[in-house]
C-alpha cells in the first residue's frame, strides 16, 4: 500500500505560507539543502521533521488534510465514490477484507466512509493514526443499502455478537445470508454509543421501538463495508493523510463534543418512544 505524498504536501505548505526554501528551513530549524531535497523527493523526510512540518502549518491555520479531501471529491468523475479508512497504522499489502478488527458491524471486511473528518475523528486516539483516501466505482457490484432500521438494528445484534445463544428468527438469517452473498454494503457508521444503546436494548431496559429512534439520533454518515475481495482490489489509492498532534487533538474535541450531543439525543429519544414497541425477551427466545 502506497503512503503519504510528502513531496506534493512540502510543496503545498510552503507556496500557502508564501516562503521560500530557504524561508520555510528557518522557519522550522533545517536546513534549506534538506529542504530541497525532501521537496524534490531525493531525501525521505525524516519523522522528526514530519511532524513539524504539519504541526507548523496546522498552526497557521491551514488545514491541509480538509482541502485535500474536498480537491479529491471534486476530482472524483461521475459513478464514482470519494471514500476514507482511518487506520491505527500503517496498511501493510493490499487492501483486503482482513484489515478489519473484531468485532465489527457486519463481521470481515474493509471499512470506510464518506466523511474525512468522520473518519479522524475515529481514530484520533492512536498514537499513529491516518487517513487513506479511495477512489471506488461499484460498477458491477452487488450491493445492499441499510438505513437507521430494524434490518440494520438486527444486523448489528447479530455481527455484534449480541444473538450468540438465542433462536435466531427465519428473517434473520436470511438476512445474513444476504449480506454474506453481497460484495459491498453501505450502512450507517455505529460507534460506542450506539452499542450502549444497543446493549440497553439487550438487558431489556428500552424497546426495539425506542431502540431504533435513538441510534438515529445519532447521525455519523454512512460506511462501505467491503466483504468480498473484488471490489477490495478496485478500490483506487488516492493518498494517506498525515495528521499531527495537535491536529488529532482537535479532533479528540469535535469527538467528544459530538458523542455528548449524541447521547443527549439518545436519552430524549429513549423517554420519547420509551413505552412503544417490544422487549429484547419479547422478540428472541433465549
Amino acid at each position: 500500500m502506497k503512503s503519504y505524498n510528502f513531496v506534493k504536501d512540502i510543496y503545498l505548505i510552503r507556496k500557502y505560507l508564501g516562503l521560500s526554501q530557504a524561508d520555510f528551513a528557518a522557519k522550522l530549524g533545517y536546513s534549506r539543502s534538506n529542504i530541497a531535497r525532501y521537496e524534490s523527493g531525493s531525501l525521505t523526510p525524516s519523522n522528526r521533521f514530519i511532524e513539524d512540518m504539519y504541526s507548523y502549518a496546522f498552526e497557521k491555520e491551514l488545514a491541509l488534510n480538509a482541502a485535500k479531501a474536498q480537491f479529491f471529491q471534486e476530482e472524483c468523475e461521475e459513478g464514482s465514490v470519494l471514500l476514507f479508512h482511518g487506520a491505527r497504522g500503517e496498511i501493510v499489502g493490499e487492501v483486503d477484507t482482513k484489515h478489519s478488527i473484531a468485532p465489527n458491524d457486519f463481521g470481515n471486511g474493509f471499512y470506510a466512509g464518506e466523511s474525512f473528518k468522520q473518519a479522524a475523528t475515529w481514530v484520533c486516539s492512536a498514537p499513529a493514526a491516518s487517513v487513506y483516501c479511495f477512489k471506488f466505482n461499484p460498477a458491477g457490484y452487488k450491493c445492499m443499502s441499510f438505513s437507521v432500521n430494524r434490518r440494520w438494528m438486527n444486523a448489528i445484534l447479530y455481527y455484534r455478537g449480541l444473538l450468540n445463544g438465542l433462536v435466531i428468527p427465519k428473517d434473520i438469517n436470511d438476512l445474513i445470508e444476504e449480506i454474506e452473498s453481497c460484495d459491498y454494503l453501505i450502512a450507517p457508521i455505529a460507534d460506542n454509543s450506539m452499542y450502549e444503546t444497543l446493549n440497553a436494548f439487550v438487558n431489556n431496559d428500552i424497546t426495539d421501538e425506542a431502540c431504533i429512534h435513538a441510534l438515529s439520533m445519532t447521525n455519523l454518515g454512512m460506511q462501505y463495508v467491503f466483504k468480498k475481495e473484488g471490489p477490495c482490489k478496485s478500490l483506487e489509492f488516492l493518498d494517506r493523510l498525515y495528521l499531527c498532534k495537535e491536529e488529532k487533538e482537535s479532533y479528540k474535541s469535535i469527538k467528544e463534543k459530538e458523542t455528548i450531543e449524541g447521547l443527549n439525543k439518545s436519552k430524549l429519544a429513549k423517554i420519547e418512544y420509551g413505552r412503544k414497541g417490544y422487549y429484547f425477551d419479547e422478540i428472541f427466545k433465549r
